[in-house]
């Protein structure tokens, strides 16, 4: 599904109708009802309205009517691209539908048109998919005619068949169901191909036993399963899994630990499933050492549980050693790097400033999120210089990230004692970007290969780039005779920049740049030039305009913002309208107002009807238990599916917690998150700072919470000219 929106994108772009456009913003804000009023009212249709009724339908989960306007063009969809990421979503469209209503009608002449075709990108997975479909619509003729290009099918269709009408065989040794549906198929197979699908059933029954919780004839299933194919590793690993869940816990796991010593090599599954029930016990100091004997073994697919094993059995130093030794070899994923820095940091201070020195040393791409810490680690231990140096790196280099939002709050703070070093910098800045005057053809295809941009409009990118390049001496001057005096207009610094004549054309890439980065219909930021290492590697001339963005925001006295796109394009992204004065209404509090939007839009992206997995309701996202609380405490009659009672709740919550926790916003954000208990624990282990605290969290879901509603916050200051108050 990860390609659909950049098939969304490509799709609009080629598109001439500007009723269109306007239809993609509705993807854009979840407004799919919406549209569909909207498109009702035309009086022809096109090819692509189809296309974005039928999506409209698909996101809001209304599978047959979806259906319905994707059969209308399917015959009309000839570019390769648009026809495989179609098929893809028209695929799963059907799949859901026959899945929740296996008799539904289904049109198989299209099915069976489709698998004619062999050539298209996702053709097994559709294949796979349809053929499910086939067999839970019971319509084994139109398959049994199709000559299947993917040999393993044959294993799915049978189990499909099996588990579809819910009839697990009564003896295991007689003749298997699945053998009817396969005699015509045998020609096609061999002997040891056939003898490992047979393996495969006997395995997917036993599977099925066990989820249904029937462990005794699970285990039946499993001693004939020996009996037949003599494969331990699979019988041992499932009979002390069944020994565990039937209480014999110490029994099923001194059992399977001592079939993984005596063995020389064990599946990765077996190893894992006994790591998963000695860290459940509490075993950690087992499971440590099991780890150091065969973790290089299982490697790389180990390290993530290596990480936790050294967390629950307090091996900081082992793991610090092992990082440092494994850092030199191999290039860990950031995200288990980032784990392992975590982990120290919560209980190891020491050892994770060693660990995010060596990394800041380093080449590696995300080694500005280790200079941010050592920033507030620094700030901690007031040794203020350092850790000035520290945030105004990264408000002079990493515009637009969290840690640049921090860093600006931090950087302000300490800039009236450290005036000689700011002058400095910016110097120096300056100067790097002088030397960026040589732009290549190939940045440019580059460039035009990432952002679908339209010919016309790189035929004046050279020119816009040299213009910017013959203004750099100029700007040196001027910028610098300009530090501590007010704010120049927008209007000066389009002219200071050589701007004037070129900006509509900075106007046309930032707007692609904004439809290039949403995903799945969620608001997000893409507004602005900040890859970073995309322009740091190419050395391209609009980097300077990355730069400037977030620079001269921040040096310029914290009064105006000044945004490439326009202010009404990037409110689409972060929308105030009826909340703002309806919040403000409740709190009479601009700055708490301006955290609770920031909150509600990361909760629900303000959709009303939104129900998450963990049954949080409403665009205040709160769940049934504490609403009834709240309902409780002010004796008022509420529902929480009612949209202005659903949000006075959780504004009313977000507030209590605020007060709570003694107005500090973090421990207020993690709480409406991960609950007041969980946090109460967490402010008790971690001593440090607000910031640094947010680093602690161990739940990534509430970290990562935590740190997008405090971007959302800033960024809401900035539209709104405000100065932001943590």
């Amino acid at each position: 599904m990860k390609n659909h929106f950049l098939f969304v994108l490509l799709f609009l772009i080629t598109l001439k109708n500007s009723f269109c456009y306007d239809v993609y913003y509705f993807y854009k804000i979840y407004s799919f009802r919406q549209f569909l009023s909207n498109i009702a009212l035309k009086s022809s249709l096109t090819v692509e309205d189809y296309y974005l009724i039928g999506n409209s339908y698909y996101q809001l989960r209304e599978y047959d009517k979806a259906i319905y306007y994707y059969s209308r063009i399917t015959n009309y969809i000839t570019n390769e691209f648009f026809r495989n990421n179609f098929l893809l979503f028209y695929t799963d469209a059907i799949m859901k539908t026959v899945n929740s209503n296996p008799s539904s009608a289904i049109n198989f002449l299209f099915i069976s048109n489709f698998l004619k075709y062999s050539n298209d990108v996702y053709f097994d997975e559709i294949e796979r998919c349809f053929v499910s479909i086939l067999w839970k619509s019971t319509n084994f003729g139109l398959l049994s005619r199709y000559n299947l290009k993917n040999d393993r099918l044959f294993f799915y269709i049978s189990l499909s068949k099996i588990f579809l009408t819910n009839q697990i065989i009564e003896d295991i040794n007689l003749e298997p169901k699945y053998f009817p549906y396969l005699i015509e198929f045998y020609d096609l197979l061999d002997k040891s191909f056939f003898d490992r699908f047979n393996m495969i059933y006997f395995q997917e029954v036993i599977s099925y036993l066990m989820r249904k919780g029937n462990f005794v004839e699970a285990k039946k299933v499993l001693e004939i399963y020996l009996l037949k194919f003599g494969e331990d590793d699979f019988y041992l690993r499932n009979i002390c899994f069944i020994m565990y869940r039937m209480e014999n816990k110490s029994e099923a796991i001194n059992l399977l630990e001592e079939y993984v010593r005596k063995k020389q090599r064990i599946s990765w599954k077996t190893f894992q499933t006994l790591l998963d029930m000695l860290i459940k016990e509490g075993y950690y100091e087992r499971a440590y050492n099991l780890m150091v004997k065969y973790r290089d073994f299982y490697a790389p697919v180990s390290y993530s549980y290596w990480i936790i094993v050294c967390d629950k059995a307090n091996k900081y130093n082992e793991l610090f050693n092992w990082y440092r030794v494994v850092f030199r070899k191999v290039e860990l994923l950031p995200s288990s790097e980032k784990e392992i820095f975590r982990v120290l940091l919560r209980k190891n201070v020491l050892l994770a400033r060693r660990m995010a020195t060596l990394i800041t040393l380093s080449n590696t791409k995300n080694k500005f999120y280790y200079t941010y810490v050592l920033a507030l680690l620094d700030y901690e231990a007031k040794n203020y210089l350092s850790a000035y140096k520290r945030f105004l790196r990264i408000v002079l280099d990493y515009p637009f990230t969290y840690e640049w939002m921090v860093s600006l709050k931090y950087e302000s703070k300490l800039r009236d004692e450290f005036k000689s070093i700011f002058k400095e910098k910016i110097l120096e800045k300056i100067s790097i970007l002088q030397e960026k005057k040589n732009f290549k053809e190939e940045d440019l295809l580059f460039y035009q290969s990432l952002n679908y941009v339209s010919p016309e409009v790189f035929t004046r990118y050279p020119s816009l780039c040299k213009r910017l390049s013959l203004s750099l001496t100029e700007f040196q001057s001027n910028f610098c005779a300009k530090i501590g005096k007010d704010l120049a207009s927008e209007g000066d610094f389009k002219k200071f920049l050589g701007l004037e004549a070129n900006f509509p054309e900075f106007m046309v890439l930032e707007r692609i740049r904004l439809l290039e980065k949403i995903f799945e219909g969620k608001y997000s930021l893409g507004l602005f030039y900040n890859n970073y290492d995309f322009f740091t590697n190419k050395g391209m001339e609009h980097y300077i305009i990355f730069y400037l963005n977030g620079f001269f925001y921040n040096y310029l006295g914290k009064k105006e913002f000044f945004f490439l796109l326009d202010k009404k394009d990037i409110f689409k992204f972060f929308p105030t309208n009826y909340f703002y004065s309806k919040i403000f209404d409740y709190l009479s509090n601009e700055n708490m107002t301006l955290w609770t939007i920031s909150m509600l839009r990361e909760e629900s992206h303000f959709r009303k009807d939104v129900v998450s997995p963990a049954n949080a309701v409403g665009v205040a996202q709160i769940i049934p238990q504490t609403f009834n609380i709240i309902k409780m405490e002010l004796r008022r009659d509420l529902n929480i599916y009612d949209f202005e009672d659903n949000l006075f709740a959780g504004v009313y919550h977000f507030n209590y917690l605020k007060k709570r926790y003694k107005d500090n916003i973090f421990y207020a954000i993690a709480a409406y998150n991960a609950g007041e208990g969980v946090v109460n624990k967490w402010i008790n282990d971690y001593s440090h700072f607000n910031e640094l605290w947010v680093e602690c969290i161990p739940y990534n879901e509430t970290y990562n919470y935590v740190r997008k509603i405090v971007f959302s916050y800033f960024m809401y200051n900035f539209l709104l000219d405000k100065v932001p108050e943590i």
